[in-house]
């Protein structure tokens, strides 16, 4: 799907669609669906993408407050609002 935007949208999403907010959302969202939220190593491979308060120790559980929510969902939301805008901007160019 990333690449169908690419194609159709080319320069006009910037770097929306490659955002790391994307992926920091989405591996704090396998580990609670697929591991119940318990850290393990997959999960801390990524550790780079991840707000600090996402990361403990292996086996402990992901600590899922209003703050870590918060961290992780604004950026995701404001990159939406970001990709209606670019969006709008190439239907209404062509």
């Amino acid at each position: 799907m990333v690449c169908a935007y690419k194609d159709a949208f080319g320069n006009y999403l910037g770097d929306i669609i490659d955002n790391r907010a994307i992926d920091a959302l989405a591996t704090v969202r396998n580990n609670l669906v697929h591991r119940g939220g318990i850290i393990d190593e997959k999960y801390l491979r990524r550790k780079n993408i991840l707000p600090p308060n996402a990361v403990g120790d292996i086996g402990s559980l992901i600590q899922l407050d209003g703050e870590l929510s918060t961290a992780l969902i604004n950026p995701v939301a404001t990159l939406g609002n970001d990709l209606i805008i670019a969006v709008d901007k190439w239907l209404s160019e062509h």
